[in-house]
């Protein structure tokens, strides 16, 4: 009994240094200057994230990510490559010290999404690390994005959390983003689908268990095909997606609500330091009040793609080029 024990403990224990091992590795990687990767730059007396758009002679050119402005107003500058710093992500063990992390590279700015972040922590959802700032495993092959990405997702899209009735969270994985909506949009109902039923099973058991029943009992889980939306209940206030797609879905733009904010990732190429992920841009739509959908690149990101049919059948290598001819499934809307 004693050596199943002992055995039983190696097991984990090597199981455990070998996903740091991993998580490591992926985290070296993505500290490489290169076009489309993140770096740190000189901002506002402090370190803020930027994306490397150009690099050339010592010098790269880059898109300051300040979520206190609108995307349309984020500043590229011109930099020395001495001065800038690698995108590095903490492997912090505390809740305290993630947040500390988001906020020294200023890409937590809002006081009450901090709030939200402390209130529905982590932890509850990713059992694994949850507090480093990396994509961990979660059941089905799946994984729960970063820490940085979440963050940076709901400075985009916080003026809608204030009057927000009703909204959608696609791919909702371990059901962290439809609980954290649902905590800063207090008067929304919050609906959270995904196509696997473990992942939908676990979110609603993870809920029930842990949040206030004011919040858990604001959010309904189901499985279903993400990007078909869910027709029921629409239109909404807010459509977040959290994997990677070739091209925005016409039936979420439908489903969004005049007013309305459509988060999604686009993209068409594996990442460059995550075979797990796709790579590509966090792309804003919004709906104006005639119901004319705008869409707009906000920076790089890298998420789980797609399992509509194949889901890795439509990425390719970076550096084979490519990428999507446009960004609609249908030409009716317009981008910018």
């Amino acid at each position: 009994m004693k050596k199943c024990f002992l055995f039983l403990f190696l097991l984990i224990s090597f199981g455990s240094e070998c996903s740091i091992g991993v998580i490591k590795e992926r985290l070296e990687l993505q500290q490489k200057y290169r076009p489309g990767n993140w770096c740190l730059v000189p901002w506002n007396e402090g370190w803020c994230c930027a994306e490397i758009v150009v690099m050339e002679d010592e010098k790269v050119l880059a898109k300051v990510i300040d979520t206190s402005l609108p995307v349309s107003s984020w500043p590229v500058k011109l930099f020395d490559q001495a001065v800038i710093r690698s995108f590095r992500c903490s492997m912090t063990t505390t809740l305290e010290g993630l947040i500390t992390h988001l906020k020294d590279r200023q890409i937590l700015k809002s006081n009450f999404i901090e709030d939200g972040f402390r209130a529905i922590d982590r932890r509850w959802f990713c059992q694994e690390n949850p507090y480093f700032d990396a994509a961990i495993d979660i059941p089905c092959d799946m994984c729960i994005s970063t820490p940085h990405i979440h963050s940076l997702s709901l400075e985009l899209i916080k003026r809608v959390f204030p009057y927000a009735k009703k909204i959608l969270d696609v791919g909702t994985g371990t059901g962290y983003m439809a609980a954290i909506c649902a905590y800063l949009s207090p008067e929304a109902q919050v609906y959270g689908i995904d196509c696997f039923e473990e992942l939908i099973e676990e979110a609603e058991n993870t809920c029930n268990r842990v949040l206030p029943e004011s919040i858990s009992r604001r959010i309904t889980f189901l499985k279903g095909k993400g990007e078909k939306g869910y027709e029921k209940e629409a239109p909404y206030d807010l459509i977040y997606v959290g994997y990677m797609c070739r091209k925005i879905p016409l039936s979420l733009v439908k489903q969004l609500k005049p007013g309305g904010i459509l988060l999604i990732p686009i993209g068409s190429y594996i990442s460059t330091y995550d075979k797990r992920l796709g790579g590509g841009d966090l792309i804003i739509v919004e709906k104006d009040k005639k119901g004319i959908a705008w869409a707009y690149k906000a920076c790089s990101c890298c998420f789980i793609p797609t399992q509509k049919n194949n889901p890795k059948a439509h990425l390719h290598d970076r550096e084979e080029g490519g990428g999507y001819e446009t960004l609609w499934e249908s030409e009716t809307v317009s981008s910018k």
